[in-house]
């Protein structure tokens, strides 16, 4: 009889022991799977705002390059001399003495002057896609997130 005590004692501690080990497993796999989940939301949004800023780039990566190509298609015409560049300034006499209206000289840019007017005219329009861009950055991506 004590034989038997023992052997079903023995026996429910193995059935406990066997359903604390089932319950701790089952209690690991529910918490990894919704760690799971959750990592997987955050994966999909972060996967979204990648797709969201290269389009983002992609746009305003093309319009500085347009931008950029008619700065230089500008700067070509106004060399070959097809179009002029005005500016506005004084035309100094170049005769000494008293001047009429014909003596004056014509009002350009150097070459040097020319090439910074470009460079600040490229410049400019390097700083306003840049702009756009975080605006349009901070619309679409930034603000999603909240």
């Amino acid at each position: 009889m004590r034989y038997k005590l023992a052997l079903a004692v023995l026996v429910l501690a193995l059935v406990g022991s066997l359903a604390w080990t089932t319950m701790h497993y089952r209690d690991n796999a529910i918490s990894y799977k919704k760690q799971r989940d959750d990592y997987s939301g955050t994966i999909n949004t972060m996967q979204n705002q990648q797709v969201s800023v290269a389009a983002l780039d992609a746009k305003y990566t093309q319009e500085l390059r347009n931008a950029q190509d008619t700065i230089d298609q500008l700067s070509d015409a106004v060399d070959a001399g097809t179009k002029r560049l005005s500016v506005r300034a004084k035309c100094m006499s170049k005769a000494t003495g008293t001047s009429s209206v014909g003596d004056a000289g014509t009002a350009e840019l150097d070459e040097t002057s020319r090439k910074d007017y470009y460079d600040l005219l490229g410049m400019m329009e390097h700083q306003r896609y840049q702009v756009l861009y975080l605006q349009e950055y901070i619309r679409n991506v930034v603000n999603q997130e909240r």
